[in-house]
């Protein structure tokens, strides 16, 4: 028998065609029934009570992925859908024509989780996708072996950690960015004796940003209360120049992200006898009643 193995591809979230994917899960959630009685020591019976299967994945397509589904998730619904793939590997070649595995979702909602980026490496956003089925009794996914690859994935847009401003002053060496995008997604309750579920729905959005530091001076500014935020406080991603470095500061090709109301605080600060003192600070974004509660901007010059 000939060895079977798989590896990655991109992801069609309808008109987003995510690149880059760096890993891909699909997990089922399922819950299963092992049924038996009459003192019997063996089950007897079993079936699927519910089931709740959803696919996680990260890239390093950032602009890519904020531009299309960013505070507020992506719906997946009527003529759309999302396509995945688990392409089929050959000793020197990948994706052999009728050879791939093919995931089709045709509803779901896809919400961002985690965006990181820290010092000499690449920015990378975790995703997350509930699958949903159309009645309730249909499985979300189509499986599909022996299928051909959809779509032209590229390597074309890389960032990585940037400055940051907290109320308008710059912090000094910023060593790591951590953005929780803080969506709760419920999944409605399944009835009337169904499998699957049929609609999922952000119930709270509570996002936070977490800065790694190594300037003690913030605690000054910071203390035990923290900080209301003021004026303007950001936190930058860099464009990687390919071929290069960084593309230029005043170019608008940086991503930034401003919170206009909240608070800031530091978590904790300190060190070793054989290295620097470092900690790391917490923003927490309110809503303001005008501005989102952290203004994404993909097309951002560095100031």
């Amino acid at each position: 028998m000939a060895n079977e193995y798989y590896t990655l591809y991109m992801v069609d979230a309808d008109d987003v065609n995510i690149d880059q994917i760096v890993d891909f899960r699909i997990a089922s959630h399922v819950n299963r029934l092992q049924l038996s009685g009459d003192g019997a020591i063996d089950a007897l019976f079993n079936a699927v009570m519910t089931g709740q299967p959803m696919m996680e994945f990260s890239s390093t397509a950032i602009k890519t992925i904020l531009d299309g589904c960013a505070l507020s998730g992506k719906s997946i619904s009527g003529e759309g859908t999302l396509t995945a793939f688990f392409q089929k590997l050959a000793a020197a070649s990948r994706g052999a024509a009728s050879s791939n595995v093919k995931l089709t979702s045709g509803q779901g909602f896809l919400v961002p989780l985690r965006l990181s980026a820290s010092l000499g490496a690449p920015a990378n956003i975790n995703l997350r996708y509930y699958a949903l089925s159309s009645d309730g009794v249909t499985d979300p996914v189509t499986y599909a072996a022996s299928q051909t690859l959809a779509g032209t994935p590229d390597t074309d847009e890389a960032y990585t950690l940037g400055p940051a401003k907290i109320n308008n002053t710059a912090i000094d060496c910023v060593t790591s960015l951590d953005i929780d995008f803080g969506l709760m997604v419920v999944l409605a309750p399944i009835g009337n004796g169904e499998v699957y579920p049929k609609f999922a729905y952000i119930q709270s959005r509570r996002p936070s940003i977490t800065l790694g530091i190594a300037d003690a001076s913030l605690l000054s500014t910071l203390t035990t209360d923290g900080a209301k935020i003021a004026s303007s406080t950001l936190c930058y991603l860099r464009k990687l120049d390919e071929g290069s470095t960084r593309v230029a500061n005043e170019t608008e090709t940086h991503i930034s992200f401003t919170v206009s109301q909240g608070n800031v605080y530091y978590e904790n600060y300190g060190g070793a006898h054989d290295g620097y003192s470092a900690g790391s600070i917490i923003i927490e974004p309110s809503y303001d009643g005008t501005n989102a509660v952290i203004t994404i901007d993909t097309t951002a010059a560095i100031s």
